[in-house]
């Protein structure tokens, strides 16, 4: 009885795969493609700074602040990459702190995002690039003092290879500050 249920269930498994390669057609993707390019932002416009005024009463907004300034105390004042910026944080609320920062994104759209947010916010020195996830950073060895990856690197596609990847951007003796979702 074990075997024909397993064969039962085994089969149905098999009608619903198949009906769904049939029916809607699916393809393989990227997480940047199948959530952060549809999404206008990513945080529901809930950040302080990037989309609400520091409100001293709020408490979620001093954590935020000591998030930043824990970012800001490991990847220091010169020039800071930002992996997965998403709207932007932590890169423009970096950038007054810092000489440059410049977010590399996977999605195409929340680069967009990052580039209209730092407009809006009057930021000059931050940029942004979209990279395709798992792509070799545009950079030459070294390029950066410091480098925040803010819930980024767990969903890239390897986060070893990625963690690599930071690392020959780093310059020797520079900073790399990661936190996980």
């Amino acid at each position: 009885r074990l075997c024909a249920m397993t064969n039962s269930a085994r089969s149905q498994i098999t009608d619903i795969l198949t009906w769904i390669e049939r029916t809607l057609d699916p393809r393989t993707c990227t997480t940047d493609e199948l959530w952060y390019d549809h999404m206008d932002s990513q945080s529901d416009r809930s950040l302080p700074i990037l989309y609400q005024p520091f409100d001293v009463n709020e408490a979620r907004h001093w954590a935020d602040r000591g998030r930043i300034f824990d970012f800001l105390s490991a990847t220091g004042s010169g020039r800071v990459l930002d992996l997965g910026p998403g709207d932007g944080w932590p890169a423009l609320n970096l950038a007054p702190h810092v000489q440059e920062v410049v977010g590399v994104e996977a999605s195409q759209r929340r680069v967009e995002v990052c580039r209209e947010n730092a407009r809006r916010l009057g930021i000059a020195n931050a940029r942004f690039l979209h990279v395709a996830p798992g792509a070799p950073l545009p950079f030459p060895d070294g390029s950066f003092d410091g480098i925040a990856a803010a819930s980024s690197i767990e969903q890239t596609p390897d986060p070893y290879a990625t963690l690599c990847e930071l690392y020959r951007v780093l310059r020797p003796g520079g900073k790399l500050r990661i936190s996980y979702e």
